[in-house]
């Protein structure tokens, strides 16, 4: 197995783990994956859309709301999967948390 197809193998499996938590949570989504391998995925938590884009195992996130547009940098990146789950696991598991205020806590504050 050459490394390219075994990084790509990663690839999709991870993308499997995160729409496997995405779904379990009833959380809209939008998947996309492209012949280079790179992967879109699209989450939408109340009225915040983060978009994740996966490739080479490295992994980017971007919220987008009323005041931000799409950029194809992400607002912040990960060199692997083992920095990346964690904050992916916070945004998505505090989704459904609030604070007396009723605001979300989110990654991105």
């Amino acid at each position: 197995m050459t490394e390219s197809i075994k990084i790509e193998e990663d690839l999709l499996a991870h993308a499997r783990i995160l729409l496997k938590v995405i779904s379990e949570r009833n959380i809209k989504f939008e998947y996309k994956e492209f012949d280079s391998g790179a992967i879109l995925l699209d989450i939408w938590i109340n009225t915040k859309m983060y978009c994740i884009q996966m490739a080479d195992n490295r992994f980017g996130w971007s919220r987008l709301d009323e005041e931000t547009a799409f950029c194809s940098l992400p607002d912040s990146g990960y060199l692997n999967w083992n920095t990346f789950k964690p904050q992916f696991d916070r945004v998505v598991n505090n989704s459904m948390k609030h604070n007396k205020r009723g605001w979300l806590f989110e990654l991105f504050n």
